[in-house]
Formats: structure tokens, sequence, C-alpha cells
């Protein structure tokens, strides 16, 4: 049985720096699951899908990874790209409608978030979702 216990962090690159959950992997980081404290840092939540690194993957969020992801192990690289997925899904909200720029029909696209990040003018930003694209092996 997993202990699981809320990671606060004060900036979303610093989410994994520490052995998350003592090697476990979310697989459901989108904007619902982020909760900011009254400190202002970040805190992930809900860990219904939480599996260990390299265990097979049993439940996670489709719609934010392009790939299908059932049964396969899981990796840390997934959890960057849905924290990537939900930072550029908050930045494209409408008026710039992020459903067209982030997906192809119901999943996100690869490319689609490659082109995302290169479209950031905001230096701060572009730095961050880059680092988390690396880490994502986008």
């Amino acid at each position: 049985i997993i202990v699981i216990t809320i990671i606060t962090f004060m900036l979303p690159i610093e989410f994994y720096n520490v052995q998350f959950l003592d090697n476990n992997i979310n697989m459901d980081v989108k904007s619902s699951n982020i909760f900011i404290d009254s400190d202002g840092q970040w805190v992930l939540g809900d860990f219904d899908s939480c599996v260990r690194k390299n265990k097979q993957i049993f439940s996670y969020t489709e719609r934010y990874h392009p790939d299908y992801l059932f049964g396969c192990e899981a990796k840390l690289k997934y959890d960057w790209f849905m924290l990537l997925v939900t930072i550029l899904y908050e930045y494209n909200k409408p008026p710039k409608n992020s459903n067209e720029k982030l997906f192809e029909g119901r999943k996100v696209s690869q490319q689609k978030v490659r082109e995302c990040v290169a479209a950031i003018k905001e230096p701060k930003l572009a730095g961050l979702c880059n680092e988390i694209a690396k880490r994502a092996e986008l």
C-alpha cells in the first residue's frame, strides 16, 4: 500500500525535484488537480491514478497524453508532459481557444504542443515550458 501525501512546491519546475511520493507517478496532472495554498505554493492533489515508477499504468488522463498508455510502464516524463499541457491549456484559454491550439479530436497533439511552446512570447514562461518539454522528452 502506498502512503499518499500532498507535495508542495514553489514553482512548477520544482514539481519533481524531490523524490515525488517516493518514486510514484501521478498520471493525472491537470489544472483541476493543482491547488494553491495560502502561501502561494502549488499543491498537487488527487492521487487515484498514481502508480509506482516503472509499474503498469492502469489509469491516466487520456486527453492530456497523445499515446495510449494503459499497460505501459509509468515514467516521470508522462507527468512532465501532462504538466506542460496543463500550463499551455491555461495559457491558451479563450479567447485564444486552447482546444484548437492543443488538441486533435479528443487527444492532445505533440506537434501542437511544440507549436504552442514555440509561440510563447513571455521569456520566463517560454523558458519554463522549454525546460518542462525537455523533461517530458518532447
